[in-house]
């Protein structure tokens, strides 16, 4: 178990909300934590008892495709803990749109989270956004974030536009810039170190990290039917291809557009017993998606698909099923970045922890699937 001071990690969780992805006040949390427990010193007893056997509960089972083994070490210096090779993408924790924050010993951070391929946890600094509502981390160890000024504004419309913001590994704010007028949806979809993809009314811009300059690479109508809210998360460009994982008219179907051709091929997985589709991320070599999706028994599964043919070369369990949860309890996963161009990473949360969005780095695991060779 960790060594966060059980108080305080309840009130941490029921301080945090997933209506955006939200840095928080450490100061007010802590407030809060102090003034509830003052109203729970007779119950505190109890308290530690029910956190004590979530913590028993928690079994962490690898779950993988074909070609079981572990991730790959790396034959010299590595980049991150312990030694394993650097990832081809970061896996952030809630960095897709769900709000998740990780207490440790010293309590609650205000940045984000990252799963290293050890299952060890670290954070970055964020600027005090009053809202993120999609982090991507890059391979030279930045953080390009779409967030929010002020409380209810930002990409879904209000008073403030959004701010497409550049932070440094160090926490340093590189750029920061209005990418859109108060009334416009603006979406983050994907960054490279030169560029970051935006989801304007009118379609895919790549919009320069530089000068700010655009040019649109792909006419919203390509993707046909979409949702008036554009779910982050369902749709990823890498390798000259844009993803969109479910469709208004189907779910349970992936949508591949060539970004040079604009021309678009669709991919079913209705053999897969699928009700609905999750996150999408490309594979570092283009070659492959993988999709998260739910089935009708509530268990949630990662598939890996052949964007050339739409072949599926692993399918795996990450999450089993589990009892009705609150709108509070986030959809798994929470996290997914490939390691190489055949194995992905996944970060799932103990379902059991009731945490509000907040969770111990003890109640998240790291799941990996591995695509047939």
């Amino acid at each position: 178990m960790s060594q966060i001071p059980d108080d305080l990690a309840e009130v941490v969780r029921r301080a945090a909300t997933v209506a955006a992805m939200h840095a928080g006040d450490p100061a007010e949390i802590r407030h809060r934590w102090r003034r509830r427990r003052r109203r729970r010193m007779t119950s505190a007893a109890a308290a530690v008892g029910t956190l004590v056997v979530v913590g028993v509960a928690i079994v962490p089972t690898a779950v993988r495709g074909s070609d079981d083994g572990p991730l790959p070490t790396a034959a010299g210096p590595t980049t991150t803990a312990g030694a394993y090779a650097a990832p081809a993408q970061r896996l952030l924790i809630g960095g897709a749109g769900v709000a998740i924050s990780v207490v440790s010993a010293a309590g609650p951070a205000t940045g984000i989270a990252e799963l290293l391929p050890g299952s060890s946890i670290t954070h970055h600094r964020l600027p005090e956004f009053a809202g993120w509502h999609r982090i991507v981390a890059l391979a030279d160890g930045r953080l390009v974030g779409l967030g929010s000024a002020s409380v209810g504004t930002g990409p879904d419309g209000g008073s403030a536009p959004a701010r497409l913001v550049v932070v440094s590994g160090s926490g340093v704010v590189e750029s920061s810039r209005a990418v859109g007028t108060s009334d416009e949806q603006v979406r983050l979809i994907a960054a490279t170190a030169r560029v970051a993809y935006l989801w304007r009314a009118a379609g895919l811009v790549e919009h320069d990290l530089d000068s700010g300059g655009e040019r649109r690479l792909l006419a919203a109508a390509v993707l046909g039917d979409l949702p008036d809210r554009l779910p982050i998360g369902r749709l990823d460009v890498l390798g000259g291809r844009l993803v969109l994982a479910g469709t208004r008219a189907d779910p349970c179907r992936l949508r591949v557009v060539d970004l040079g051709t604009a021309d678009p091929v669709e991919f079913g997985l209705s053999g897969l017993r699928c009700t609905g589709l999750g996150q999408v991320r490309i594979s570092p070599d283009g070659a492959r998606a993988a999709v998260s999706y739910q089935q009708a028994t509530g268990e949630v599964r990662i598939a890996l698909v052949d964007l050339a043919d739409g072949g599926i070369g692993a399918d795996a369990v990450i999450a089993g099923p589990s009892a009705p949860q609150a709108d509070s309890v986030p959809k798994q996963p929470v996290g997914m970045a490939w390691y190489d161009d055949t194995t992905v990473r996944v970060a799932v949360v103990d379902p059991a922890a009731d945490a509000d969005g907040v969770y111990r780095p003890d109640e998240i695991r790291q799941e990996t699937v591995r695509a047939g060779r």
